[in-house]
């Protein structure tokens, strides 16, 4: 996971988690690549299954084949 100077993240344990998580999909669309991937990570530190795409149409592609429960999305990328 990418690491933040000055910035203390919590571990998974210390998040309390509400959601059954183990079962829900999470699809990332975000251009910037180090950003995509702490966004990632975390959502994995939490159990979800995550996807992930590096900007609009690689997205849409993976929404149409994928189905995923949730999307995060860069408001402002390439090809989009």
């Amino acid at each position: 996971m990418a690491e933040h100077p000055g910035v203390e993240m919590p571990s998974a344990q210390e998040i309390p988690s509400t959601i059954p998580n183990s079962s829900k999909t999470v699809l990332v669309v975000e251009d910037n690549q180090a950003m995509n991937i702490a966004i990632c990570d975390i959502l994995e530190m939490h159990g979800f299954q995550v996807l992930s795409a590096n900007d609009g149409l690689e997205g849409l592609a993976v929404m149409t084949q994928q189905r995923p429960d949730l999307v995060i999305c860069d408001i402002m990328m390439p090809r989009l």
